[in-house]
């Protein structure tokens, strides 16, 4: 073969690699926005992943509340820990 034709085999090839990694890309992506409960090409967001946000929502802002308190009293605790090594020498 010459090597135009070789050329064109190869540019062919690859093109074809390229359209296959690029399929295989858009249906990963659109398999995690269906998951994550995106929007995919106009089908919209699904109503129960808009509760479970609500509520992850709801959870998050509890267990913040939780975690600033756990917080407050390891510092507190930590502070009289320090305060009486120090007084008792």
């Amino acid at each position: 073969m010459t090597s135009e034709k070789l050329e064109i085999i190869s540019y062919m090839k690859n093109r074809k690699q390229v359209q296959i990694i690029r399929r295989e890309v858009k249906s990963i992506m659109q398999g995690n926005d269906i998951r994550w409960g995106r929007e995919v090409e106009g089908m919209g967001q699904r109503f129960e992943m808009v509760k479970e946000d609500e509520e992850f929502a709801d959870l998050n802002k509890e267990l913040s509340k939780w975690m600033f308190w756990a917080a407050g009293l390891s510092i507190i605790f930590l502070l009289a820990h320090y305060l009486r090594w120090i007084v008792n020498g």
